[in-house]
């Protein structure tokens, strides 16, 4: 099954708590509380919000976290 994406309003969703909730967890990732995050939220089978945060990988290089990122 394939999730549709759309823009957060038709599916609900005030887009500026959407935002909000990007913010903290840049915060939280740029404080060093962990060093990478994905983030998906759906309603009803509709991707609103999908996103890689940070690094999956520190050392020895840098390795930016995708939405494929593995934990």
């Amino acid at each position: 099954m394939k999730l549709a994406t759309k823009t957060p309003e038709k599916a609900g969703f005030d887009p500026d708590l959407l935002k909000r909730v990007e913010d903290k967890v840049s915060s939280w990732i740029k404080e060093k509380h962990f060093p990478s995050a994905v983030l998906l939220v759906a309603r009803k089978g509709i991707i609103v919000f999908y996103k890689a945060f940070g690094f999956s990988c520190l050392n020895p290089s840098k390795i930016r976290a995708g939405k494929d990122t593995i934990y």
